[in-house]
């Protein structure tokens, strides 16, 4: 019986993911701040996986993290898969930047996910696996969106060190890097931004989720998803200078803002 732990599963990619990943070999753990959305979907996928346990998870809160994997262990005593999905964005220049967000994002975004992370080692065994979910912008930042494209860097940077440091332990560490996807995420980060950005049809959860079943399945540890993010690692290795130009041209109305 494998245990899966899903942060951000009460909607978006975090919640099609649960959908993929529930089936009666599998305990299912999810989490998030919004409890009520958690327990109707663990409601509509009871009968499909083994069990499902929904609990409140703030990943700004030190505290609440630790109690969440006291409960996992307590309950399950150890975990195979943890998928460090959840997060948040901001947009803003960084004249205008709102420090108390941008620190409040990188608890989210970074040292949330890194406790969860510590939390999680510490009920893991050999073959259990980590899936980090940072973006294709850790490759290459964009102008407004530094804090967001900062702390995803650091989820890569975190991720690859630790891939090292459990490999002698069997513990495998997988990293994603999704583009832009169709979801609430953009509407919420217009919402805390200073800064609007229109939206626009991405690409499909469903179609990321399906990638991360895959992922966790064959042990793949690098996924760069879509085409757009593929040729933007490509041009940040070979040509940072024509994405200065493209990025500057595509964003002049803003930054002239």
């Amino acid at each position: 019986m494998k245990t899966i732990v899903i942060t951000g599963a009460s909607e978006g990619i975090g919640r099609k993911l649960a959908f993929r990943l529930a089936s009666k070999n599998v305990n299912l753990v999810l989490g998030s701040r919004s409890l009520d959305k958690l327990e109707s979907i663990c409601e509509k996928l009871k009968h499909r996986c083994n069990s499902c346990l929904a609990l409140k998870l703030d990943l700004a809160e030190d505290k609440t993290i630790i109690n969440f994997f006291k409960t996992v262990k307590k309950k399950y005593k150890t975990v195979d898969v943890l998928v460090n999905n959840a997060g948040i964005g901001y947009y803003s220049q960084v004249k205008d930047l709102d420090m108390k967000k941008s620190r409040y994002l990188f608890e989210v975004n970074f040292f949330g996910l890194v406790l969860c992370t510590r939390e999680c080692l510490k009920l893991m065994k050999k073959d259990s696996k980590i899936l980090n979910v940072t973006s294709e912008v850790s490759y290459r930042g964009m102008p407004v969106m530094s804090i967001y494209c900062a702390s995803k860097a650091a989820v890569k940077s975190f991720s690859e060190s630790l891939r090292v440091e459990v490999k002698d332990r069997g513990i495998e560490v997988l990293i994603i890097y999704p583009g832009y996807i169709s979801t609430d995420f953009h509407k919420t980060t217009n919402e805390i931004s200073n800064l609007k950005r229109p939206i626009y049809k991405g690409r499909s959860p469903e179609d990321l989720a399906i990638y991360m079943e895959r992922m966790i399945k064959h042990n793949k540890k690098e996924g760069l998803p879509f085409f757009e993010g593929k040729v933007l690692r490509l041009l940040a290795a070979l040509a940072p200078w024509a994405l200065d130009y493209i990025f500057h041209k595509k964003h002049k109305k803003e930054l002239n803002s």
